[in-house]
């Protein structure tokens, strides 16, 4: 008997765009591995089918190319209970959905799976393909491998980019491919993805993939359903996030929500080009066993301007300086603001250099910015953005990162109307390396002094092209 896959399972309409983008044949017998799409974002509302949607076209696609196959969610936990304990709404088993030696019989080699493990969550197939599911907690078990497929599923939920950043190269390395499947969770480092993805592929880059599934278009959720929500007390914000895919969700306890909701009402983030006749600037944070983050700045009579930003993932200073260096053949720089903690060894030496003379002997000179307490930090980035401007398409993570970057809450504490409690610590997440990164350099401006206090009701416009 021959296989065929999917397995007793027909995507549903609004699903078929991203099986035509990832696989347009339908054909797996006929060994055709797909058009070019590598690369894909589908964001899709809650209760669209995503995840047994996803597991099925896995199958397939483990069926046309071997190697190893990984199936990401936010935690661990959610991966057992959503793929190997799940149910589709007939009660059939998502696991039900891989044919066993009863289905397809290949003859001396046996049935089509070949080995399941409840304990790892893994299945190997006849054709040596292997599956498997893994939580973003636990990036250690991500690294290390060579997938050659991967499905971040609600990678809004992830606590940052530090996955994709891990499998990035892998896939870049042996010709992989990525599907992301989520619901939003406000503009977090998943939106600067998906924001990512869409530019490249408005750009003819043929191997991105894009689209939104909002409820109101697929009509997979019961009206009556979204309404039930409504009475049990869901504000309509989260409606709008959870069933149209909205982004506009506000994050309890931002520091510096007003100030990016002005920067957005003022036309401050958009398209905002490299001056050439001013030199570029640097804002820094460094990381040991964190990420780095590196803002590209110009300061143009009043104005800053925000014109690059990057993020890295286990890199040490050589690497990162090579980076900017390498950034742009136009940049000619003026300051490099690093944080106080240059002073840490630097990542992977064995002799005691600081970061700064490991910098220096490399021929980049830090302005090292003296520690101060972090509410003034946070006060002279208010001060600074009041006069911004921010590159939309280049500081897309950035941008995201500033919108999240938020206070402690106090756990099991509430106000009087039910509403979260924040201390003014910061949260220790993904968005405080670019959001320290950008203290750093409003710290450096402000001691010399290139920081004015400007009200944020008075912002210069600059021409956007």
């Amino acid at each position: 008997m021959d296989l065929e896959l999917p397995y007793g399972y027909v995507p549903r309409f609004y699903q078929l765009p991203s099986w035509t983008a990832l696989w347009p044949t339908g054909s797996v017998t006929e060994g055709d591995p797909g058009n070019d799409v590598t690369r894909a974002f589908l964001l899709h509302h809650r209760r669209a089918g995503k995840d047994l949607n996803m597991f099925n076209l896995l199958q397939v696609k483990m069926s046309q190319r071997v190697g190893l196959y990984a199936h990401i969610f936010p935690t661990l936990t959610e991966g057992r209970r959503a793929i190997w304990n799940g149910m589709d709404r007939d009660g059939r088993r998502f696991l039900d959905y891989i044919p066993s030696h009863e289905e397809w019989d290949q003859g001396q080699r046996g049935g089509w799976i070949v080995r399941k493990r409840d304990d790892e969550m893994s299945i190997k197939v006849a054709n040596g393909s292997l599956y498997t599911v893994l939580g973003a907690d636990h990036p250690d078990g991500v690294r290390g491998n060579n997938f050659i497929g991967v499905i971040l599923s609600e990678y809004a939920f992830f606590k940052g980019p530090e996955v994709w950043d891990i499998i990035r190269p892998m896939l870049a390395e042996n010709g992989g491919w990525m599907v992301v499947v989520t619901t939003p969770n406000g503009r977090n480092h998943s939106h600067a993805l998906h924001m990512t993805f869409e530019r490249l592929q408005k750009r003819g880059k043929p191997i991105y993939f894009s689209e939104v599934c909002k409820a109101s278009m697929t009509g997979a959720v019961d009206p009556a359903m979204i309404e039930q929500d409504r009475e049990d007390g869901m504000s309509e914000e989260k409606i709008a996030s959870e069933y149209e895919c909205s982004y506009d969700v506000s994050v309890e306890g931002s520091f510096y929500a007003p100030q990016m909701r002005l920067l957005r009402e003022q036309d401050r983030i958009g398209e905002v080009p490299h001056d050439p006749r001013f030199k570029v600037d640097t804002y820094w944070d460094l990381g040991v066993r964190d990420p780095s983050a590196v803002w590209w700045a110009q300061k143009v009579g009043h104005e800053h301007r925000l014109i690059d930003f990057q993020w890295w993932t286990g890199m040490g200073m050589p690497e990162m300086i090579k980076a900017v260096r390498e950034r742009s053949p136009f940049y000619v720089y003026g300051k490099h603001y690093g944080p106080h903690d240059l002073t840490v060894r630097e990542i992977g030496m064995d002799f005691a250099a600081s970061r700064v003379e490991t910098a220096r002997s490399l021929g980049l000179i830090f302005t090292v910015v003296p520690k101060r307490a972090v509410e003034d930090g946070i006060n002279a980035t208010r001060a600074l953005l009041a006069t911004t401007w921010i590159d939309e398409e280049k500081c897309q993570l950035g941008i995201d990162a500033l919108n999240m970057y938020r206070k402690k809450k106090m756990e099991g504490i509430v106000g009087p109307n039910n509403e979260g409690l924040y201390t003014n610590e910061p949260e220790h997440n993904w968005a405080s390396h670019p959001a320290d990164a950008l203290r750093t350099g409003a710290m450096g401006l402000a001691a010399t002094m290139q920081l004015d206090d400007v009200p944020e009701d008075l912002a210069p416009k600059i021409a956007m092209v």
